[in-house]
């Protein structure tokens, strides 16, 4: 691999190396993109493919394989005159960009968020271990978003994360780009079927694959899944993969029997395709062993033996796991407030409501008959029952959301009966609980409630009638008899106008929502009220967040499309739903938006029950059986675990269409619900027993290990102001332009030069900091305030150009300077780049090597050698004729002595390095024995269970009178035997290679030292 900044021959001409990463081959070629040197006019870029030594035979057909020469840096010769700026220079580009070990926190300082502790302790886990490949299984409202983002940033400043893949449901895509955007100044192209065909694909040459030309990407899982996206995607290399929500990569079924879905087969052709993964959920496990195990060997498929060997100490090698309250604040208080839930109830059969109760019967009776005769028809089953749970919903929701699907069934029932696929598209995913955008689940549900079954002519009017007789007793309800909608008003008006809180309402359907908006601004909240839902682009849904968050507005009115990746904590604290949704994974996504890392106050949440319908009462009691379960298991990924047995849709039309009475149906549904509980919790304490490991704690122990990690951070790192410095001062020597924005301490106005133009690069920065607290304190003044810190194009450029001007003897950077120190030795003081990488070329750990020659030959202690190239020098010059007659003459002398010095220091270190690898290394050796066995005893088991059904099916066909010859019962042996000695091939094979890796990532060499620079240290005393 090479560095940015180095030169390079390639083709006879020399160049200088902008990026180096994997070639998405699969063989271990790279692509090196470089600009020339040599070329006018400016520089022509090119991208080279190159295969590293000692690198496997190229699997890319036709590849053309260049031949890339390393120039070293020119022999340094005597030339102390450099301005001491110059060479300070030089040192902090290399300062700044060297890859330091795994105990430090680089991206921290190149975000301008403000970071929670114990959201870096899960970043110091990933970043010690040996492979970067997690799940990271916390509570929703933690912060996962936040952790993968600084783990991406902590393999950028190590030169590992140059290509990012993000792989998300479709209706997270442009919150995760906002995202990286915002908090970490990190810009991702968002991959789907109108970016690739309508911008993308027309600017590339012609075959060329997509997914190689852009280096950070953000596409969803459905898009990702489809054949020839995939097709495509299968011959790329990424450094880092993070895939949000990723329990809908898991299998389900039992070990014996998995059941693999389009999205679990993703990804398993995803994870071989990077080196680090990220998977995030806050449900990592749905009670049972065989999803959770589909999971973990996306991480490491030679870790996990099967779903029966789990191991609890190989979990906690991969999972991260843990919850709001086991994070604490360093006085020992719980970190996140408490939530209370409360019932706002309303009752059908008062006097007032009549009309309201009418419908609601007769809506129920229709529901409940077609409920009945799609139950016993199979190709009536999924689609009608669909369509009437979805009715059935609705009329709960609003009097505009079963209005709306009333006059929508009308317009379906026609004499042509329409059928849609259930096991394809979307309806698939639907049936499946796979989230959807707004867009998708809408179009499904009218497709549901649009559907004809086939039957005669007759039937068909019948039902057009019925339903024509419905809508018109629906629309017989003005707003004025309401009274759910006229409960939440009064709610509103308590919180809103006596209160003066600000309440989030959510609501499942668009229709429900245009309907209290309606309502609402009817009776004196116009202009009060912001909405969100999944209609609006990226920036009408940003505007409705920053709305929300203008003291004149007072609620607002949400859909699910706010329930999942955004952040509305900040200033709101109370949430009604309007209805309780029928899932309860979705009612805590939409309660994670206000309770979540850094909520102030305790949170409120209120839900509408209409508490004489069968609904009501079971969902009411459901939510109260989960609330006390949680509070029991304290974890909330643990709960909805539970109720992975209970289909809820089906057991409540079920009870709706029971034909008893009201008291003897809820208590019937309530009992069901009680046994799928009751399963629920059995087989998740069964996982608890076997794998699942605790959630871990964060509390004074762990605070004062992140703290360390920050203090040693800053110990690596050039303060900021140096930084600063550095930056403003390149720029200007460069011929940029740096000048301080009037009134504002650590804020530039710059422009930059041409040559420092490239992607990401702006030609000006009217208001900019290279100051992380000047960041977080100025964001919010116009015009918005760049944030250059470590990473970004700019100083990434800047670096760049001192190093080659450094190499090219200009005047950017010097090579080599004078300091006067008091009481210093007389010598000459080397800074040396030491790097030291493992057999397969990965870089283990980088360092300046300071090392000192006195006049007479003598040598200091490193330590000391690092604290003399710490030390300010005094403003003072040498005479010419002292360096000429006593520096100059043993200069050559001991610039040889220095490398030979060099070279042993930094192979001693090298013994270090291999150290802080072995205990990450001896247990990826030990699960790889562990593995081995158990997964050749997991194959045995699966054979000898197929033997035996053979041998009972054999015997049943001999009673019955057929013949079973011993021939064919000995080529079933055969078969097993053989199918036996494959999978021991397939296993010792997979061991072996475990084995060679981890050999190689122990086989780490010093690379020889490169000459920085070096300093004449003359001691004020001769002068």
């Amino acid at each position: 691999m090479y560095e940015v900044g180095q030169r390079v021959r390639i083709r006879e001409r020399v160049w200088v190396v902008l990026d180096d990463h994997d070639g998405g081959m699969g063989s271990g070629d790279r692509m090196l993109r470089v600009r020339g040197v040599d070329t006018q006019p400016g520089g022509i870029e090119r991208i080279f493919i190159y295969r590293p030594s000692g690198a496997a035979d190229s699997a890319a057909a036709g590849a053309r394989l260049e031949r890339v020469t390393a120039l070293a840096a020119p022999e340094l010769h005597w030339n102390p005159g450099t301005p001491p700026s110059q060479w300070e220079r030089l040192l902090t580009a290399y300062r700044l960009s060297i890859a330091h070990s795994a105990g430090h926190l680089l991206g921290l300082s190149r975000t301008r968020l403000v970071i929670e502790p114990y959201q870096l302790a899960p970043v110091l886990r990933v970043m010690s271990a040996p492979r970067q490949r997690f799940l990271l299984a916390e509570d929703v409202g933690m912060g996962k978003t936040i952790e993968a983002g600084l783990v991406a940033m902590e393999l950028i400043a190590r030169g590992r994360g140059d290509r990012i893949l993000i792989v998300v449901p479709a209706a997270l895509q442009d919150q995760w780009a906002d995202e990286m955007r915002d908090k970490f100044g990190l810009d991702f192209a968002i991959f789907d079927s109108d970016s690739l065909s309508k911008d993308l694909i027309p600017r590339l040459p012609s075959g060329a694959n997509p997914w190689e030309y852009v280096s950070r990407v953000i596409t969803s899982v459905d898009f990702a899944k489809q054949e020839r996206i995939l097709r495509a995607l299968k011959k790329t290399r990424w450094d880092l993969m993070i895939v949000d929500e990723a329990h809908y990569l898991a299998e389900s079924g039992t070990d014996a029997t998995p059941t693999r879905t389009d999205r679990s087969r993703l990804g398993e052709a995803l994870a071989p395709l990077c080196e680090s993964l990220l998977l995030l959920t806050a449900t990592p496990h749905n009670g049972y062993s065989q999803g959770f195990y589909s999971l973990l060997r996306l991480l490491d498929d030679a870790r996990f033996a099967s779903a029966s060997d789990l191991r609890r100490e190989a979990v906690e090698q991969v999972v991260i796991r843990r919850t709001k309250k086991q994070i604490y604040n360093p006085d020992k208080t719980q970190k996140f407030h408490g939530r209370t839930v409360y019932h706002l109830e309303l009752a059908l059969g008062e006097p007032a409501m009549a009309a309201e109760r009418r419908l609601y019967e007769a809506v129920t009776r229709y529901v409940a008959r077609h409920w009945r005769a799609a139950r016993r028809s199979e190709s009536e089953r999924v689609t009608v029952g669909f369509a009437m749970t979805v009715l059935k919903k609705r009329l709960i929701s609003s009097l505009g959301a079963i209005r709306a699907s009333l006059r929508t069934r009308l317009e379906g029932l026609s004499d042509e009966p329409v059928a849609p696929d259930a096991r394809r598209g979307l309806l698939a995913s639907y049936r499946a609980g796979v989230p959807l955008t707004e867009t998708q689940r809408e179009h499904v549900e009218r497709q549901l409630v649009t559907l004809t079954p086939e039957r005669g002519a007759e039937a068909l009017e019948r039902e057009r009638r019925e339903v024509e007789r419905l809508l018109r007793l629906a629309e017989t309800i003005a707003p004025e008899q309401d009274s759910k909608a006229a409960y939440l008003k009064r709610t509103l008006d308590h919180f809103c106008l006596t209160q003066e809180r600000k309440v989030i309402v959510f609501t499942e359907y668009k229709d429900t929502l245009d309907y209290l908006l309606a309502y609402l601004e009817a009776r004196g909240y116009a202009g009060r009220i912001a909405t969100l839902h999944g209609h609006l682009n990226r920036a009408q849904r940003q505007a409705a967040e920053r709305q929300f968050h203008q003291p004149e507005t007072l609620i607002l009115l949400a859909t699910d499309a706010a329930s999942e990746g955004l952040n509305l904590q900040h200033g709101c604290w109370t949430v009604i739903h309007n209805e309780l949704p029928w899932n309860p994974n979705r009612l805590e996504q939409r309660n994670g938006r206000v309770d979540r890392w850094g909520q102030t106050h305790d949170v409120e949440i209120y839900n509408l029950v209409l508490t004489d319908t069968l609904e009501g009462q079971i969902l009411k009691r459901l939510d109260e059986k989960l609330a006390r379960i949680r509070e029991e298991l304290g974890d909330g990924s643990d709960v909805l675990s539970v109720t992975g047995p209970l289909d809820l849709d089906s057991l409540l039309m079920d009870a709706s269409a029971a034909e008893e009475p009201f008291d003897t149906a809820v208590a019937g549904a309530d009992a069901r619900v009680e046994q799928a509980l009751r399963e629920g919790r059995e087989a998740l304490e069964a996982c608890r027993a076997e794998f699942l490991i605790a959630p871990g704690a964060f509390g004074p122990k762990e605070y004062a290990e992140v703290r360390a990690a920050e203090a040693v951070t800053a110990r690596a790192l050039p303060h900021p102001e140096e930084l600063e410095a550095f930056a403003t001062g390149a720029l200007r020597a460069l011929g940029g332009v740096a000048t301080p924005v009037d009134g504002q301490s650590h804020v530039w106005a710059l422009e930059t030069p041409q040559r420092l133009r490239r992607a990401g690069v702006e030609a000006r920065y009217d208001r900019a900091t290279f100051i992380r607290e000047t960041a977080l304190a100025e964001s919010e003044r116009p015009p918005a305030l760049a944030y250059l810190a470590l990473g970004h194009p700019l100083l990434d450029a800047l670096i760049a150009a001192v190093k080659t001007d450094a190499r090219d003897g200009g005047a950017l950077a010097g090579r080599m300077s004078l300091r006067v120190l008091r009481g210093a030795p007389a010598g000459f003081l080397f800074a040396w780049l030491g790097r030291w990488q493992d057999a397969r070329g990965a870089l283990a750990a980088e360092e300046i090597v300071p090392v000192f020659v006195g006049l007479d030959d003598a040598t200091i202690p490193a330590s000391q050698a690092a604290n003399l190239l710490a030390a300010v020098g005094l403003p003072r010059n040498a005479p010419p004729d002292l360096l000429a007659s006593r520096y100059e003459p043993r200069w050559a002398a001991a610039r040889e002595r220095a490398r030979a010095l060099a070279a042993e220091r930094v192979a001693e270190r090298a013994d270090r390095v291999r150290e802080r690898q072995a205990p990450q290394l001896e247990i990826l050796r030990r699960d790889i024995e562990v593995w081995a066995e158990a997964r050749l005893a997991w194959v045995e088991r699966r054979l000898a269970r197929r033997a035996e059904q053979e041998i009972i099916q054999g015997r049943l066909l001999l009673e019955e009178g057929e013949r079973a010859s011993e021939r064919a019962l000995a080529a079933a042996e055969t078969r097993r035997q053989n199918e036996l000695r494959r999978e021991r091939e397939v296993i010792a094979s997979r061991r072996r290679e475990r084995e060679a890796e981890i050999e190689r990532m122990e086989r780490i060499a010093p690379v020889a030292p490169e000459l920085i620079g070096a300093l004449v240290i003359a001691p004020e005393e001769e002068l």
